[in-house]
């Protein structure tokens, strides 16, 4: 993973105060928002289980955390705040006012055998609330779909690993792929499924033989 000059500080930052840990830093981001009057640095770190000296490393799955820790002057950051939220190898990072509240909100999406995303948003340094959470096998991110102002979660879904009544509603059109859109609902402080739609256009730019190994191509397309 390559990092801009300001993220390579940022992850020497992370590196620094999880020096007693075996660790790896998916992403970094930095908010004077996230907690009123802190310079936070947030962070997705992948801890596996090699963890003792001497011991051979090898590929795992391992711990996927969000860590959230203040950056101070003349000092090692402080790390504040730390939630295990996954298992994977990967995984995405975004730190923004989603639901246009004044406050930001933390979205992760962690590749893993079961992929896991959310959105949290601190109620204080150590206490956080969940407005999504969603796990299964599909990749996640951020957009303002409608172009309201409000960001909305969107899945990105084999048609076929979908569950029923959704799997054939986009199988019957021919669609090898979906979307599952959430969206914010101010009345529950909460985001809820909106709707899920097959995602023609991922499918127009594949080219037919990658179409054809496609999970389910040959149920859903007939051929």
């Amino acid at each position: 993973m390559r990092f801009s000059q300001r993220d390579e500080a940022a992850h020497a930052l992370v590196l620094l105060s999880f020096a007693t840990d075996y660790l790896e830093v998916l992403a970094t981001v930095r908010s004077t928002r996230l907690l009123s009057g802190r310079r936070c640095l947030i962070a997705l770190v992948r801890k596996t289980a090699a963890a003792r000296a001497g011991e051979p490393l090898y590929q795992d799955p391992g711990n996927v955390y969000i860590a959230i820790l203040e950056e101070r002057r003349s000092q090692p950051p402080k790390r504040v705040w730390e939630q295990l939220i996954g298992h994977g190898c990967n995984g995405k990072l975004t730190v923004r006012d989603l639901n246009r509240d004044g406050k930001e909100e933390i979205f992760f999406w962690v590749d893993g055998q079961a992929c896991v995303a959310g959105v949290l948003q601190l109620v204080r340094s150590n206490q956080a609330r969940w407005l999504y959470r969603s796990e299964g096998r599909f990749q996640a991110k951020v957009q303002d779909v409608n172009r309201d102002g409000l960001w909305e979660v969107v899945e990105s879904w084999l048609t076929v690993q979908l569950d029923e009544p959704y799997y054939s509603q986009i199988a019957s059109k021919q669609c090898l792929f979906a979307r599952k859109v959430w969206r914010w609902e101010r009345s529950v402080r909460a985001y809820r499924l909106w709707k899920v739609e097959p995602d023609r256009a991922l499918q127009k730019r594949l080219p037919r033989d990658a179409l054809l190994r496609t999970p389910g191509a040959k149920e859903i397309l007939g051929r």
